[in-house]
């Protein structure tokens, strides 16, 4: 009798441990081959990229005192995929520092900032709070308990600072695939399969919309966070589900413009 009530926590506990959650996702291959990385570079570029204002247009972005810079939707899609490449490249050595969202942003808004003002990350509001307590206790705590939830802080938070002169959305991204891929997990896929980009999109802003009025504040607490985290949770598990076969026809030849995406280029 005692045997069988062992065995019934213990069943009970491996059932909790083992819920759906981070904890229980499957983990990248240790060394990824150059067709899964690809792969990864892809889903990041595809989805992650173009939910943003600048990439979905061709304009001019205006800085006080400064003469306008163009930019084009190619060019944009260019430099996310050049700043998705060096995540990828050396996602087990990035700190989730200031200095590492100052490159990568200064890589995302090259030619579209002037040089002057290219990453400079007080340029609306101090970002310094934020990644102190990321590397609080409390934030080590989370990053601990919670990756997923850790990186959709970092999304929320970085986009909501709008701290940079250009590149925001972008670079929060960024910072939180960072998070996840130091956890062994893929980045997150902000675009359903099923859903045109720009539908996509829209329920991307409609997340964001809330945190555009804060005007600088960060929001360490994540309880404020609770519907845009859970919008985030889904994004994290979809990259999971979807990044092994992403750019791949269902007899496994690589799709069309696959070849775009080589991590040479």
């Amino acid at each position: 009798m005692r045997a069988r009530a062992l065995l019934t926590v213990a069943v009970a506990v491996a059932l909790l441990l083992c819920a759906p959650g981070p904890l229980c996702w499957a983990r990248l291959p240790e060394a990824p081959t150059p067709r899964e990385r690809v792969c990864l570079l892809r889903m990041m570029t595809q989805g992650s990229g173009r939910m943003s204002r600048t990439t979905q247009r061709e304009g001019a972005a205006a800085f006080a005192g400064h003469q306008e810079v163009r930019f084009t939707p190619r060019s944009s899609e260019r430099r996310f995929r050049a700043a998705a490449k060096h995540v990828l490249a050396n996602y087990r050595s990035l700190p989730l520092t200031l200095e590492t969202a100052t490159a990568l942003n200064r890589l995302l808004t090259e030619g579209e900032v002037p040089e002057r003002l290219r990453g400079q990350a007080s340029y609306r509001a101090d970002p310094a709070p934020f990644f102190r307590w990321l590397a609080s206790p409390q934030g080590r705590e989370l990053e601990r308990r919670d990756p997923v939830e850790l990186a959709g802080c970092i999304l929320w938070n970085l986009s909501s600072l709008d701290a940079f002169p250009d590149g925001n959305g972008r670079t929060a991204r960024l910072m939180a695939d960072l998070a996840l891929l130091r956890h062994g997990l893929a980045p997150a896929s902000y675009r359903p399969r099923h859903l045109s980009l720009e539908a996509a999109a829209a329920d991307y802003f409609r997340q964001a919309s809330p945190f555009d009025t804060f005007g600088g504040t960060f929001i360490p607490n994540p309880k404020r966070l609770t519907g845009a985290l859970d919008y985030f949770r889904r994004a994290a598990q979809r990259g999971q589900e979807e990044w092994p076969s992403y750019g791949y026809a269902g007899d496994g030849t690589p799709s069309r413009g696959f070849q775009l995406f080589s991590l040479q280029d």
